[in-house]
């Protein structure tokens, strides 16, 4: 399973109107991990490598998380054609898992709150007279 989320407003790409409007009744977001990154370059590569797929809107790469976000149109760009185009780059891509949809406010568990009262007596009137006063000596 891999990471989908219908986009509901989507930038439209230079290439042609015929892609623009696919993407704005289609476009959905993938998410993979991507392994084989050291530095700068390896990000730059793989992003090209997936802007350079059809039907690809948006790809953003991070490598501090290991992660590439595309948003395409699943018709044009399947995941296997994405993960394809960046084992071709020299790189693994692994989709990542699909999230569970969060809860609406409405039903979302509210945390409790319990306050508890604290009670704070001075340091003076809880010594003990079984203990010396400070600076008497036994």
């Amino acid at each position: 399973m891999t990471t989908t989320t219908p986009q509901t407003q989507a930038q439209a790409p230079s290439s042609g109107p015929d892609l623009t409007a696919s993407v704005h009744s289609g476009g959905v977001e993938t998410s993979f991990s991507i392994g084989g990154m050291t530095c700068a370059s390896c990000v730059g590569r793989v992003t090209k490598a997936l802007n350079r797929v059809d039907g690809v809107v948006v790809a953003s790469v991070n490598l501090a998380t290991e992660t590439a976000t595309v948003t395409h149109d699943p018709s044009v760009a399947p995941v296997t054609d994405l993960t394809a185009a960046v084992v071709q780059a020299g790189y693994t891509a692994t989709p990542k898992p699909t999230r569970a949809p969060a809860l609406p406010a409405s039903r979302a568990p509210t945390p409790r709150l319990v306050r508890r009262p604290m009670i704070s007596t001075p340091a003076a009137t809880t010594r003990s007279p079984a203990w010396p006063a400070a600076g008497a000596s036994p």
